[in-house]
């Protein structure tokens, strides 16, 4: 994992490589565009600074091919320093999220000795194609949900942001497939499947459950948070608390569709009146996620 201050000169060296392909790719089509009969070899013979020229120019023609692979290099050196996007503006939006989680729990806030483990706020984005995810679902990714099979390619609900500074080494990566409503998994599933109709959502006063529950309870709340009984088990053997109340909201830009889930360990922390009391802070978080 990069640390900020790499990522941050990663970005920019990924901004200053684009800038290379762009001017290069003009002057690469310039060049090429330009046809040698134009500037007979005579000519340049009789002017050194022609000459000069004329051997740069024929080299450059003669090379285009090369050049232009370079310069496509050049330009996939750029997407690869900016595939984590503009660190000032994670920075902010990381800034944001700690905020609404303060501000939304600060009723339990000093309740609980790991507050911020019991409280937290999730950023999810939506990705095509999953091959890592927690829990396991066959190898690679290949499995079944429901008794119907899935595929890395089939959509996946992968946090990409968390409130706080300690981010598990396991997050929970959710099934959302587009074409089926049926293999959609977790809260955020739901959230996202429901998506279109910018609405909060909110489950709350769920039972607590721990590993010596009754099984028939895990089952029930299996049902309510949409997973399945091993999901349950798997994180109880994580050693994670399931929150007794979750909700959220999602958020949906010109070209990409983000999930923000709330949980909390506490039954009424999250509710769906308490979700529709920080219009300002969603639409803080969209213009945000517009730029990512």
């Amino acid at each position: 994992m990069w640390s900020k201050k790499t990522r941050a000169r990663n970005y920019k060296a990924g901004k200053l490589c684009l800038k290379i392909f762009g001017f290069s790719f003009f002057l690469l089509s310039t060049i090429i565009s330009v046809p040698k009969e134009k500037l007979s070899l005579k000519e340049a013979e009789g002017s050194d600074i022609l000459g000069v020229f004329y051997t740069v120019l024929t080299w450059l023609q003669d090379n285009a091919l090369m050049l232009v692979l370079l310069n496509s290099g050049v330009l996939m050196l750029s997407y690869l320093f900016t595939l984590s996007g503009d660190p000032f503006i994670k920075k902010h939006l990381q800034e944001t999220l700690d905020e609404f989680r303060d501000d939304f729990f600060q009723d339990y806030e000093g309740e609980h000795t790991d507050f911020f483990r019991n409280h937290r706020i999730t950023l999810f984005q939506r990705k095509v194609v999953r091959f890592r995810v927690y829990p396991k679902r066959g190898r690679l990714g290949f499995g079944k949900i429901n008794g119907k099979c899935f595929y890395p390619w089939t959509g996946w609900l992968v946090p990409v942001m968390r409130s706080g500074h300690v981010y598990p080494q396991k997050p929970s990566v959710f099934l959302a497939n587009d074409k089926d409503e049926n293999q959609c998994e977790g809260v955020a599933g739901a959230l996202w499947r429901a998506g279109k109709s910018k609405k909060a959502f909110a489950w709350d006063n769920l039972k607590q459950i721990q590993k010596l529950t009754a099984p028939h309870k895990k089952t029930e709340y299996a049902k309510k948070t949409f997973v399945d009984e091993k999901y349950i088990e798997a994180s109880l053997d994580a050693d994670k608390n399931l929150p007794r109340s979750i909700g959220g909201f999602t958020i949906k830009t010109e070209r990409k569709l983000f999930v923000v889930v709330l949980d909390s360990t506490e039954p009424d922390a999250v509710t769906q009146a308490s979700l529709y009391k920080y219009p300002m802070t969603m639409s803080m978080l969209s213009r945000l996620l517009e730029r990512v």
